[in-house]
């Protein structure tokens, strides 16, 4: 398959939107299509993952960097870090090559092992600034629902391991799982408070595909008209994160209340947290380093420290 042409596209008014947020001209890439885990929330292209070539892939990457002026790329495969050794493949030919570039990646808690640690350092080595784990949740409970197959112990470990690698790492986090209410929202604001999780907390949309849409809100009859509904959750229609529909066990004026509070509820992190999950010394220095580098992307107007 050829690489994608950029060539009908504002090339241009997106890297300079991007510059402004980033300080860098990032660009997305998809490396992968698939995703063979089955998340209740989700609705993948295939469960059957399809990798691109190493080469095909940083051919593209040096065609944006050299024909754009691109130097930073994020990864937008529904999950990566899979196929560790095509990854570490890909890692040693940017070293090697010398592909000067910015680079950030999605994954999920469980495939990121002790083990996994220095590999994810060839990987800040080859211009690895960012890892964002699929949190979605801070409750057991959710987290069972959500069918994560996984644990909250292993979402905290998994952000220790990229962080131990010396990358940035956050995640995302989803509000309005069937079951969801009060407390488990309050586990997931305290998740993200105790591993210093720089997030927001975004609300469920079923999508079709997904098993969620498929099995829970179809046997509800949740969605009596779905082409009326797929507009309203398309773009055309505006914006797509607003509240299309409620599954939590709250009403909906306390599903909108508790998701605004989740988001106004994690705090910016400080030095006794900082302490707190990395020790006196470490805490100590990243606090410092945290607000020195907070005061640099201040003065040049930046939104974000990485892609």
């Amino acid at each position: 398959i050829p690489i994608p042409s950029h060539a009908d596209f504002p090339v241009a008014d997106y890297l300079n939107i991007q510059k402004r947020l980033t300080g860098w001209k990032t660009m997305p890439m998809v490396a992968s299509r698939g995703c063979p885990f089955l998340c209740h929330f989700c609705s993948p292209s295939s469960n059957r993952l399809r990798i691109r070539s190493i080469d095909n892939v940083v051919e593209e990457m040096k065609l944006l960097q050299g024909h754009y002026g691109v130097d930073a790329i994020y990864f937008w495969d529904e999950l990566q870090f899979v196929n560790k050794a095509w990854f570490e493949s890909l890692c040693t030919k940017l070293i090697t090559e010398n592909v000067n570039l910015k680079w950030t990646f999605v994954t999920r808690a469980t495939l990121v092992n002790e083990k996994d640690i220095l590999l994810l350092k060839l990987a800040k080595k080859a211009g690895c600034v960012r890892v964002s784990i699929g949190i979605e949740s801070g409750s057991e409970k959710i987290l069972k629902a959500m069918k994560k197959e996984t644990s909250v112990e292993e979402m905290g470990n998994a952000l220790r391991r990229v962080r131990k690698a010396g990358i940035k790492a956050t995640g995302s986090m989803l509000v309005g799982t069937p079951g969801e209410n009060k407390n488990t929202i309050q586990s997931s604001i305290d998740f993200a408070n105790q591993n210093l999780l720089e997030t927001s907390f975004y609300n469920l949309i079923p999508l079709p595909g997904a098993d969620v849409y498929d099995s829970y809100c179809k046997s509800n009859k949740l969605i009596p008209n779905e082409k009326e509904y797929m507009y309203k959750v398309s773009s055309s229609s505006g914006d797509a994160s607003n509240i299309v529909i409620n599954l939590t066990e709250m009403d909906d004026a306390t599903y909108v209340q508790e998701t605004a509070r989740a988001n106004r509820s994690v705090k910016k992190n400080g030095l006794i947290s900082s302490i707190n999950y990395y020790g006196l010394v470490h805490g100590t220095t990243q606090t410092f380093n945290s607000k020195i580098a907070a005061v640099k992307r201040k003065l040049s107007g930046r939104v974000f420290d990485t892609p």
